[in-house]
């Protein structure tokens, strides 16, 4: 995980003897290559201008996300957002959350989920 290199030697023992295991280099992890581009025709949350400020919300966990730029005032965003880059291990699911950025916290406009099988 870009944390440096380890080298280890491991030995079964068995009725006294020592037995080398092979070593198996990891398997691989899946990536995922993911770009956030546009939404059309959002619902208009802010009370005075008929609008909204939407941005995106990525997640595969707590700890595995990233969000876009909220754009001011826009109904039909066009983020262009991305790659950005996930590794996939024992989550199931990757979801978009789509919400309205306000001054002060967030509202929910819609969300999107994508099973492991899809």
């Amino acid at each position: 995980e870009g944390n440096g290199v380890l080298h280890v030697q491991v030995a079964l023992i068995r009725n006294d003897v020592a037995i080398e295991v092979p070593y198996m280099p990891p398997v691989p992890k899946p990536r995922l290559q993911i770009w956030v581009l546009a939404a059309e025709r959002l619902k208009a949350v802010n009370l005075f201008w008929g609008k909204s400020d939407p941005y995106v919300i990525c997640q595969l966990s707590d700890s595995k996300k990233f969000q876009t730029q909220a754009i001011h005032s826009e109904l039909n965003p066009r983020w262009e957002f991305g790659p950005q880059e996930l590794v996939l291990e024992s989550e199931l699911n990757l979801q978009f959350e789509v919400r309205d950025k306000d001054l002060v916290g967030s509202s929910r406009l819609g969300m999107a989920l994508l099973t492991r099988d899809q």
